[in-house]
């Protein structure tokens, strides 16, 4: 039934530390400008410590183009300010307007507070001065219905102090600029507000249109003025820090995370491709990754992470894409990926080709060259300390020899590597004109080659792949 709402941050009520001694009630006025009825429902929200509670006080229909007057004496509140309301009513924007004061017999007789549109925006900035034994307090109201996070940034001298505060549903937080510069506050990476601080800006955003004012109040001089400037704060500049982004077939890896920062956009909306930075690298947006192709990347573990790792489940390139949302806005990045496949081995050089030496009444030939294994698309494996093993079987054996050891074992070394033997003796050699031919399977780090190589020994030579 209720389709808008108009809230308001902070309302004094009873007794407030920050303001001339007094009872304080609020005092509230409401027109209907539309051409037919509305019905408006008054929500009361109080926070204590940090619990909030929540009730509807005052539920009335205000016919066509008229005006109510509202005194509010029934609310208890307490002497930190974190007292808000919401008016909902069943219009348009605009429809309705509002106005509050909190009204006292003290010397300050009246603190008047801003409206905000439940949609106006999602955070703002003003700046903040504690010259002249002046109060700075930042109030935030969170009146989504779920729990939220509010990012606070503040300056101080030459420090950028940055906090997130989470504040339930109905909460309203009250922060004091000279408490957390007396108190010696950290903020989220250890960072305090210098001691000597007088003034700077204070900017605040939330993801789902939380509101905020700040507050400059003397209580000696009996004064108190509100600062509710509305800011527009949105993902911007998307990246993607990359981390193995080419990797090995059945191999789990560390892919890479994305980032980006969060803009004060000139105009409204959920995402903004232009503005100023408000915050580096922000920790506020949530991240969701997948795969454009499963059968070759698959995500492993979490996908919800600033950074992600992948499974190489088949050879091949395909993209990744990180989403990053916040305040209702997505951005995204799309990487590419490599799963790379042991698929041959190449020829580097020959270490030596030359007579066996075999015992009397035997010949043979021995020879040791240096390999690579080589990817699907022809380009180098160089990392060093890879196992390869090999598997031999014997087809056409012309000298009669078998296979004493079928198997053998190299690790890679110098960018990828690795020494290959091939000996033999046998009493048909020298005189022999036949041949063995020798099928040898190799596994790179236990993954077979998709390619496997043939060894032709003869009495006079061994060729490699006829090399």
């Amino acid at each position: 039934m209720i389709g808008s709402s108009s809230i308001f941050t902070g309302v004094p009520v009873g007794s407030p530390s920050l303001l001339p001694e007094g009872k304080y009630v609020p005092q509230m006025a409401v027109t209907n400008f539309s051409a037919r009825a509305l019905r408006v429902q008054v929500q009361y929200a109080q926070t204590t410590g940090d619990t909030p509670t929540a009730q509807k006080i005052r539920d009335f229909t205000l016919p066509a183009r008229s005006t109510k007057q509202l005194t509010l004496d029934n609310l208890h509140g307490g002497a930190g300010l974190q007292n808000s309301l919401v008016i909902d009513f069943d219009g348009a924007p605009g429809d309705l307007m509002a106005k509050l004061v909190s009204t006292s017999e003290s010397a300050f007789f009246e603190v008047e507070i801003l409206a905000k549109d439940e949609k106006s925006g999602n955070g703002g900035s003003h700046p903040w001065s504690l010259e002249q034994g002046n109060d700075a307090t930042l109030l935030l109201f969170n009146s989504a219905p779920e729990s939220q996070a509010f990012t606070v940034l503040i300056s101080g001298g030459d420090v950028f102090w940055e906090k997130t505060y989470e504040l339930a549903s109905m909460q309203t937080q009250h922060i004091s600029i000279r408490n957390l510069i007396l108190e010696r506050v950290q903020d989220d990476k250890g960072k305090t507000l210098p001691e000597d601080s007088q003034s700077g800006l204070v900017e605040w955003f939330s993801g789902a249109n939380g509101k905020g004012r700040l507050l400059e109040s003397n209580k000696e001089s009996a004064m108190a003025r509100n600062f509710s400037c509305t800011g527009y704060y949105c993902l911007c500049n998307p990246q993607f820090l990359p981390g193995a982004t080419s990797f090995l077939i059945s191999s789990t890896v560390g892919f890479g995370s994305d980032e980006a920062d969060i803009c004060q956009s000139p105009v409204p909306g959920p995402c903004c491709n232009k503005g100023s930075v408000a915050q580096h690298n922000t920790s506020s947006a949530s991240h969701s990754w997948s795969s454009n192709n499963t059968s070759i990347i698959q995500i492993s573990g979490s996908s919800t992470g600033s950074s992600v790792n992948t499974y190489g489940a088949g050879g091949g390139n395909t993209n990744v894409e990180g989403d990053m949302t916040y305040s209702g806005c997505t951005v995204s990045i799309a990487p590419p990926g490599t799963v790379r496949v042991p698929y041959s081995t190449r020829l580097v050089s020959t270490a030596w080709s030359r007579p066996m030496s075999c015992q009397a009444g035997y010949a043979g030939w021995d020879r040791g060259i240096y390999e690579k294994v080589v990817d699907q698309f022809g380009q180098d494996f160089t990392f060093d300390g890879v196992s390869m093993t090999e598997s031999l079987s014997i087809g056409r054996n012309d000298l009669g020899l078998t296979c004493d050891n079928c198997s053998g074992q190299e690790n890679t070394y110098g960018g990828g590597t690795f020494d290959d033997r091939f000996s033999y003796c046998t009493n048909l050699c020298p005189a022999s004109t036949g041949e063995t031919d020798v099928t040898q399977v190799l596994f790179y780090n236990g993954i077979p080659l998709h390619n496997t190589n043939l060894v032709v020994e003869k009495c006079s030579s061994i060729t490699w792949n006829s090399q």
